[in-house]
C-alpha cells in the first residue's frame, strides 16, 4: 500500500510539473503572439466649410504603414462658378503641438489652354507610406485642409477646412 501511495505521489507531482510547464510555455507563446500581431487602426474625418465640404476622408495605420485619402470634396456653392476653373489644389496637414504641421497629401490641376473638369475631379486621391516616428506619436492630433481654386471669372479663391472624426 506504501508503495501505491508513492506511485500515486509521484504520477502526480509529474502530472501538475507538465500541467504548469504546459501553461508556463503556453503563455510565454501567447504573449510573443501578442506582440507580434498587428494593429489596425482606421479613423474616418469630414469638414465643412463656407465653400467646400469633404466626407469620408480615410487613414489607415498598420504597425509598418499610413494610408491616408479617398475623400469626397462637394462644393456648396453654384456648380457653375467653377465648371470652367483652370486651377485647383488641396493639401492636407496633420498638426501636433502649435509649431509641428505636416503636408500629408496634396494635389495639383491646372491648365492653361481651358479647364480641368472640377466637376469630375472632386473624389480625393489617397498615399500610402511607410509607418514615421511622428505617426507613431500619441500627442493629439489635428487635421486640415487647404483648398485654393480660380472661379470661372478668374478670381482665386483660399479656404480652410478643420477636420473632425466622423
Amino acid at each position: 500500500m506504501k508503495k501505491y501511495l508513492s506511485q500515486s505521489v509521484l504520477i502526480a507531482l509529474v502530472i501538475t510539473n507538465v500541467i504548469t510547464l504546459f501553461m508556463y510555455f503556453n503563455k510565454d507563446v501567447q504573449n510573443g503572439y501578442a506582440q507580434a500581431q498587428s494593429t489596425f487602426k482606421v479613423s474616418f474625418l469630414s469638414g465643412r466649410g463656407e465653400h467646400w465640404e469633404l466626407d469620408n476622408y480615410v487613414i489607415v495605420k498598420t504597425n509598418t504603414s499610413i494610408r491616408r485619402g479617398n475623400g469626397k470634396l462637394t462644393y456648396l456653392g453654384n456648380l457653375n462658378e467653377i465648371k470652367d476653373s483652370n486651377y485647383f489644389k488641396y493639401s492636407f496637414y496633420e498638426k501636433r503641438g502649435e509649431k509641428n504641421e505636416k503636408l500629408v497629401l496634396e494635389e495639383l490641376k491646372t491648365s492653361n489652354s481651358g479647364n480641368i473638369n472640377l466637376l469630375e475631379n472632386l473624389k480625393i486621391g489617397s498615399i500610402e507610406g511607410p509607418i514615421e516616428e511622428t505617426d507613431k506619436n500619441q500627442e493629439p492630433v489635428s487635421y486640415y485642409l487647404k483648398i485654393e481654386w480660380v472661379d470661372n471669372e478668374g478670381i482665386s479663391k483660399k479656404e480652410e477646412i478643420p477636420l473632425e472624426l466622423s
